[in-house]
């Protein structure tokens, strides 16, 4: 089952988005690097992790621009990012949202939580962090020329199976699966769009933002994860104020391997826990 895709604009950029569900609570993913809306509900476990969402919130799910059905513009900064975060929830009528920041889509969902609290229910972080690239404040990062090097590697072997290792361990050898990635990855982004994605992602630093948030928050991280390594974690948790954190078992960056209830478990607990319900109902 898959739900219509809709539009919104932000300027002249068009946001493809879906709405699933009709809960109490409005939750909407800000998606990693490499989404592309149809194709999340053709992957079995995929979908049944997202169909588990819809079945207790009302989920609002997007494709960021430059990916999947989304558009072109200029090449996104964070401020983009955020704005059309907006964009979607003023086209879905969400006044108040939980937002889940998976991956790169993190430090959109943190500068949103930041510049935005009376819309930020709450707040979900899945396998991100504030500061991807290393510095001599920030050793835990990745160093600059081992991001060249993956973007080289990821943008020559796009719509191969070459990285997938890196990203979802356990579905190694699953034929599948494997079939599935290199179709979704190719719908999602061109070579040229992953060199993009990713050094925006060198880019990005939103410590600053950190200890402004103050809507509820859980940050999530698997303790094996190769590609942002659980110390980003543990710095999130840190230095959020109040911020629960849950330290998962295994290596797979992708949120719902190696089965879906393992993230969506304690993130419907912290929506249902954690959320006052009474603020949560009124939509435009």
């Amino acid at each position: 089952m898959s739900y219509d895709v809709r539009y919104t604009r932000n300027g002249r950029v068009a946001i493809a988005y879906q709405v699933a569900g009709d809960g109490p609570v409005d939750l909407v993913i800000a998606p990693g690097f490499a989404s592309q809306l149809d194709s999340l509900w053709e992957e079995p476990r995929l979908a049944a992790f997202l169909h588990r969402l819809a079945a207790r919130t009302r989920l609002i799910l997007y494709d960021v621009r430059e990916q999947g059905l989304s558009g072109l513009g200029r090449a996104p900064g964070l401020d983009d990012a955020v704005a059309d975060l907006e964009a979607v929830l003023d086209a879905a009528g969400s006044e108040r949202a939980v937002v889940f920041g998976i991956s790169q889509g993190g430090p959109t969902a943190i500068a949103f939580a930041s510049a935005h609290p009376g819309r930020t229910l709450g707040l979900v972080l899945y396998g991100t962090y504030a500061k991807a690239a290393r510095s001599g404040d920030y050793p835990i990062g990745v160093a600059p020329e081992e991001v060249a090097r993956f973007a080289d590697h990821a943008a020559e072997h796009w719509g191969g199976d070459a990285i997938l290792p890196l990203f979802a361990p356990s579905a190694t050898g699953d034929a599948a699966f494997a079939a599935w990635w290199r179709r979704s990855g190719g719908a999602a982004l061109s070579p040229s769009g992953v060199r993009t994605m990713l050094a925006r992602r060198a880019g990005l630093d939103v410590r600053g933002e950190l200890a402004a948030i103050r809507a509820p928050v859980l940050v999530l991280h698997r303790v094996g994860d190769r590609v942002n390594p659980v110390a980003h974690g543990r710095h999130l948790a840190q230095r959020i104020p109040g911020a629960a954190y849950h330290e998962l078992a295994g290596d797979d960056h992708l949120w719902w391997l190696p089965e879906p209830g393992q993230v969506a478990a304690p993130v419907l607990d912290f929506v249902r826990r954690g959320i006052r319900p009474e603020l949560a109902r009124p939509r435009g």
